[in-house]
């Protein structure tokens, strides 16, 4: 039962705030691959957001998107501390998620590439 609660995704990690995601597209730094893109900043707890590019999607394909995203940060939110994102979509994945999946671990494992 311990183990269920670790990996419980509440609303507290939603990046929420309009200033604070202003403040990581102005201060943060980005990282691009394929069709995603990652804005960073420093902060105390993770938090994030997912955007799009607009009137690219559905409203179904954003949820779905949204859905299978946080799914991954919620399986990988142990290793994810101390920054804030903002996750940008581009184009839906025209491959199967496993590689969208592939692309999102690429660019949160090289994060101490871009957070020093």
């Amino acid at each position: 039962m311990s183990l269920e609660h670790n990996y419980k995704f509440g609303k507290n990690y939603h990046l929420k705030n309009k200033k604070e995601i202003d403040k990581i597209f102005k201060e943060g730094k980005k990282k691009i691959i394929n069709n995603i893109i990652i804005f960073f900043n420093h902060s105390e707890n993770f938090k994030y957001a997912v955007g799009f590019k607009k009137h690219k999607f559905k409203a179904s394909e954003k949820n779905y998107i949204k859905r299978k995203i946080k799914e991954y940060l919620r399986l990988n939110k142990f290793s994810l501390k101390n920054f804030n994102c903002v996750i940008v979509v581009l184009k839906y994945p025209c491959c199967s998620f496993q590689s969208f999946y592939n692309d999102l671990n690429f660019l949160f494992s090289s994060k101490h590439d871009i957070i020093s």
